[in-house]
């Protein structure tokens, strides 16, 4: 990346040099940056900010750069008033025309018996395409007592009408093998070295 994307590559430094949170792996952040500059979504959701808002917002800015009709744009989630904070503090003026940043609290529901966390005002419109890191997956972190949540909100979203939607799930094996089992006709994979899982396009036809 430091050779191929250099300014992508200075954006994330920048960021992870300011920012508190532990941030994605670089391989992460690169996949991220192809799969939206080859598949130019225009309604991106992402849950969870971090260090990922910036790459995603300079994957929509270089877009547009290539193509002046294309016109993305990004909504991120975050719970945590610091975090939400923080990440507004740090982010790069030239990219925030790309980005919504909303605070949100975080809400639990059951899904055919399993636990599931969302946050609770998501700005309707025709995602596209989702980036799932948050919201958190225990209502008191890291308390072990407590039970672990799989991120929902893509269940909601399908089952509210949005029409087609796909998605990366970073790490959260829980999530990975809830949404297995709520959605068993549409194909999601992981792939081990990236720990990424991707959900291919998922419609109101799968749930």
């Amino acid at each position: 990346m430091k050779h191929k994307h250099p300014q992508l590559y200075e954006i994330i430094n920048a960021m992870l040099a300011k920012s508190q949170s532990t941030g994605a792996e670089f391989s992460d952040y690169l996949h991220l940056y192809n799969f939206i500059n080859r598949t130019n979504p225009k309604h991106i959701l992402e849950c969870g900010s971090g260090v990922t808002t910036a790459v995603i917002a300079y994957s929509i800015e270089i877009n547009h750069q290539n193509d002046k009709s294309y016109q993305g744009h990004l909504v991120t989630m975050e719970e945590d008033p610091f975090y939400y904070e923080q990440i507004k503090s740090i982010f790069p003026d030239n990219l925030n025309k790309h980005v919504t940043f909303i605070h949100s609290e975080r809400v639990e529901t059951s899904y055919d018996g399993h636990l599931g966390s969302s946050y609770s005002k998501i700005p309707p419109a025709p995602y596209d395409f989702m980036f799932i890191d948050g919201p958190t997956d225990r209502k008191y972190f890291a308390d072990w007592n407590y039970p672990k949540c799989f991120n929902a909100d893509i269940i909601n979203l399908i089952s509210s009408g949005n029409e087609t939607i796909e998605a990366f799930l970073d790490q959260r094996i829980h999530t990975l093998r809830a949404l297995k089992k709520l959605l068993p006709h549409n194909r999601i994979t992981y792939n081990p070295i990236t720990k990424l899982s991707h959900i291919y396009p998922l419609s109101t036809n799968d749930i």
